[in-house]
């Protein structure tokens, strides 16, 4: 079984994740685990300490992390935490970025997609289309997995 972390600007962009996440339905649930976030809410009232040990527990038992990638992902220290703890693992995650720019929130509408965090340079990096990604995203998790030796 596979496990999946989501990094992404929680503030910004938890509406537009849960689509993405949402779309586990179109795969195999016995060969991917996409992990639960709701514990984020509580422990980033926390340190910065605890913060690291949460993202650390959350990331240990991963084999490929998604960057959700919106118009202000770029600028988060913990996205950028997640990025260089999923590649400091041995073995290393795999890693891949999706683009949220087409993917509305219910509040906001869509926004454009920023530029990737700076530790993608090098990985796939895929545009979310509603009515066609949510049929692709195993096939690119299963790359990603498989690029890193996983």
């Amino acid at each position: 079984m596979r496990r999946v972390f989501f990094s992404f600007h929680y503030e910004r962009d938890v509406r537009r994740a849960a689509v993405v996440r949402n779309s586990q339905r179109f795969l195999d649930r016995d060969e991917w685990q996409f992990l639960d976030g709701v514990e984020w809410e509580e422990v980033r009232k926390t340190s910065d300490l605890a913060i690291k040990r949460w993202i650390n527990k959350e990331l240990k038992y991963t084999s490929v992390t998604v960057v959700l990638i919106g118009a202000k992902t770029s600028e988060r220290k913990w996205v950028d935490y997640e990025i260089q703890q999923s590649l400091l693992k041995n073995p290393k995650n795999g890693l891949l970025g999706i683009r949220l720019d087409a993917v509305k929130d219910m509040n906001t509408g869509t926004e454009t997609s920023g530029d990737p965090p700076w530790r993608m340079d090098g990985f796939p990096v895929y545009r979310w289309v509603p009515g066609t990604s949510e049929t692709r995203v195993g096939a690119w998790l299963e790359k990603a997995a498989r690029d890193a030796g996983r």
